[in-house]
């Protein structure tokens, strides 16, 4: 029998694989300067993170009335899965924000001075809208239903 995770595991060695082999196509790679998948998309788990776990927390909990029992143990799950969210968004934000830095050295054209953002990452989400099977972005639909709203970037998140 499957267990629910198995296809999760093996989308992450499929996203290993191509990690590594788009990096032994570029031009001047060193095997010894291989950045491993793991390292580049692992939350920092910084004060950053923890301070935006707070705030989504309060905010829930602010938002929702102040619940009691089960209902505040579901409100605090769900603050644990978005704070989550937020510092893998952060990790590939910062992952991305380097490649963009290397494409525009390469294109020889300036680094844009504003970070890339959560919202702008999320743009693929909003491409597969109305397919087959899709759900609503997460952080869309925090807005939607109680008002808060969350800025993030590879150095910050800010939750209101």
């Amino acid at each position: 029998m499957q267990t629910r995770s198995a296809p999760r595991e093996w989308a992450e060695v499929r996203y290993e694989e191509m990690y590594e082999r788009a990096q032994r196509g570029l031009r001047g790679f060193r095997e010894d300067a291989l950045h491993r998948f793991q390292d580049a998309f692992t939350p920092a788990g910084d004060e950053v993170d923890e301070k935006a776990h707070l705030q989504i927390r309060e905010l829930l909990r602010s938002r929702a009335g102040e619940p009691s029992g089960t209902r505040r143990d579901v409100l605090d799950i769900v603050a644990d899965t978005v704070a989550k969210h937020l510092a893998l968004e952060r990790s590939v934000l910062r992952a991305m924000e380097g490649a963009q830095r290397q494409l525009n050295a390469l294109l020889q054209r300036p680094h844009p001075a504003r970070k890339l953002s959560g919202a702008e990452l999320s743009i693929n989400h909003h491409l597969r809208i109305d397919t087959l099977l899709m759900r609503p972005h997460l952080l869309e639909v925090l807005e939607d239903e109680l008002g808060i709203t969350v800025e993030n970037t590879e150095d910050a998140t800010r939750c209101h």
